[in-house]
């Protein structure tokens, strides 16, 4: 899934810091969570604003690429 996700990402005109970032946020969801359902989606946005008051946007944005 990472690699397909990665592959796309790749495809587009982002920057390699997006890129990065992106992968970074769906890699750390990923050590989380067992499948993408918006159960999952809502408690990551969660521990996000928790962990990561000031990078809870661009991180949880990666989910919607």
């Amino acid at each position: 899934m990472i690699e397909e996700f990665e592959r796309h990402l790749r495809g587009t005109n982002l920057s390699e810091n997006t890129i990065s970032s992106y992968l970074f946020a769906i890699r750390q969801y990923s050590s989380q969570y067992d499948g993408i359902t918006k159960k999952n989606l809502r408690a990551y946005k969660v521990w996000l604003i928790e962990n990561y008051k000031s990078t809870a946007t661009w991180r949880a944005s990666a989910k919607r690429a």
